[in-house]
């Protein structure tokens, strides 16, 4: 499923792929929200892909709701995120809670891996966000 959004004059690719499992209009009205308010305070971003999967099938329960975001914008700008829960809702909330985290922090020009400080990014546009 593609979705396009027009926000001012600017287009931005929704792509949401699913596995294994049925996804509601609930979930996907979620994910649209979440993309929109993302894309109308940050102006690079040109993508962003929302894999969902139930990774042990619909008949097993447990830890196995996976939600993978990929956002990918101007100047290569890039950020991967993965989270799994219990159920989608939560794994699709902390996904892009983790996602708004990652992005303040390339926002305010510093970057951790696992090395230490990678410095400043410079991908994404200063500005307030959230």
């Amino acid at each position: 499923m593609t979705l396009y959004l027009n926000i001012a004059g600017l287009t931005m690719n929704i792509q949401i792929s699913v596995r294994r499992m049925p996804v509601s209009l609930g979930i996907k009205k979620v994910i649209n929200e979440t993309c929109n308010d993302l894309s109308s305070k940050i102006n690079d971003i040109q993508t962003i892909e929302v894999y969902l999967e139930d990774i042990n099938g619909p008949h097993k329960g447990g830890l196995d709701k996976r939600c993978h975001l990929k956002v990918r914008g101007k100047n290569n700008f890039s950020v991967d995120v993965v989270e799994v829960k219990r159920d989608l809702y939560s794994a699709i909330d902390k996904a892009f809670s983790r996602l708004i985290q990652v992005i303040k922090r390339k926002l305010s020009g510093k970057t951790f891996n696992s090395v230490g400080l990678l410095g400043n990014t410079g991908a994404v546009s200063k500005g307030e966000f959230i």
